[in-house]
């Protein structure tokens, strides 16, 4: 009996080694398992398409004419490429915005600031809860077909039924308005502001475009009574633009920093935008833009406060290089008679410069003209001083031989 006991004893270890183990390798493979599956596993419809225009009916857009970017698909994913081979995750010429975290150290726009005001007040602290509390955005633009493309995207912390977010794009850059304290935003006469609004649930969403206004009449401005003011806005359609929110389920960002996150159900939208067709780069212009920057808007007025904000980054949207060689094809001369000063000319029949780099170019060539100029005068008064050293000698000899 006690052998029998005891051989029972240690059957009945063995088989609780024996689970133990395996427990163990069971837990083992969960962990090789969830870390083998991709990113993309643990959000995003397998479709490819993670935005319905209403319901949950999936009802995403394939891309523009001429492009093959995905931005009307609501995803951040190239795979699958049902609706276009290019997404946010290969975009060539990605440009991030990466805001403060979010909390007490996060930075808005305070003291009232509206989308008209050039002059803004940064504040520190939290977003309040029922206002867009924004993370990031990203920008990229390409020629292709032979139109200019402009895509957009933002992403925030809080699902909420309605979102109203303003990319600003400028010709100049604002250094340092990401630090609290007062500002005032570097802007230029057809700096654009496009506009992405949607509500209920987020529906399919409302683009807009519109342009600073400098001149003329009031009769341009879209919500201010006086200049300078954002001008009346031109309603983007699906000739010239696509958009959606991730309203279906949660998504996968795959760029860095900190990636792979999952972004919730109505965290994410995008827009795909050709300049040409909306014509912001007319036919025979050579234009550029070097800065953009996201803001929200507290509510669906234009006129409304803007709350939360991702600093500007350095982008370039151009059609410069493809239109002409700006600062090579505009040319500056020297016009011709006895005036002193360097004067440089542009010949205004040519196409509009391509902003801040031609007005290098163009500075390089004055300083270069200026400094020719300087040569060219110190060459003549040290000619003039020959002649006139050799004329006194020749008068001096002649004097000398009477």
């Amino acid at each position: 009996m006690p052998g029998g006991a005891t051989s029972a004893g240690r059957r009945f270890r063995r088989i609780l080694s024996a689970k133990r183990t395996w427990g163990v390798l069971t837990a083992a493979a969960a962990v090789a398992i969830g870390l083998a599956i991709p990113a993309a596993s643990f959000a995003d419809n397998a479709s490819g398409c993670d935005f319905a225009a209403s319901g949950t009916t999936q009802s995403c857009s394939s891309p523009l004419s001429g492009s093959t970017f995905a931005g009307g698909d609501g995803n951040l994913l190239t795979s699958p490429t049902t609706f276009g081979t290019t997404d946010w995750q290969n975009v060539s010429g990605l440009n991030a915005g990466i805001d403060l975290t979010s909390g007490s150290g996060d930075n808005a726009f305070g003291q009232g600031t509206k989308e008209d005001n050039a002059a803004v007040t940064v504040v520190s602290g939290s977003i309040p809860p029922q206002k867009s509390d924004l993370t990031r955005f990203y920008e990229a633009s390409e020629f292709a077909s032979g139109s200019n493309f402009l895509y957009l995207a933002w992403e925030r912390t809080n699902s909420l039924g309605s979102a109203n977010m303003d990319f600003e794009i400028n010709q100049m850059t604002t250094p340092g308005l990401g630090t609290p304290g007062a500002h005032t935003i570097n802007r230029t006469a057809g700096d654009l502001l496009v506009t992405f609004d949607f509500t209920n649930g987020g529906g399919r969403p409302t683009l807009g475009l519109l342009r600073w206004v400098t001149t003329g009449s009031t009769s341009q401005c879209f919500s201010s009574n006086s200049l300078p003011c954002w001008g009346n806005q031109q309603t983007l359609n699906s000739a010239d633009s696509i958009g959606a929110v991730n309203n279906l389920d949660a998504v996968t960002d795959p760029i860095a920093p900190n990636a792979p996150r999952s972004l919730a159900a109505l965290t994410f939208g995008e827009t795909a935008i050709n300049l040409t067709a909306a014509g912001v780069f007319p036919p025979a212009t050579c234009e550029a833009f070097g800065s953009v920057f996201l803001k929200s808007r507290a509510s669906a007025s234009f006129g409304a406060e803007v709350k939360d904000f991702v600093a500007p980054v350095p982008v370039n949207i151009s059609n410069c290089h493809q239109q002409l060689r700006c600062g090579a094809d505009h040319q500056a001369h020297r016009p011709s008679g006895p005036e002193p000063g360097l004067q440089l000319h542009i010949d205004h029949s040519e196409p509009r410069g391509c902003l801040d780099d031609t007005r290098v170019h163009v500075r390089q060539h004055a300083f270069q003209l200026h400094a020719e100029r300087q040569r060219e005068h110190h060459r003549g008064q040290r000619r003039q001083h020959r002649g006139l050293r050799q004329c006194a000698g020749r008068e001096l000899h002649r004097l000398g031989g009477s």
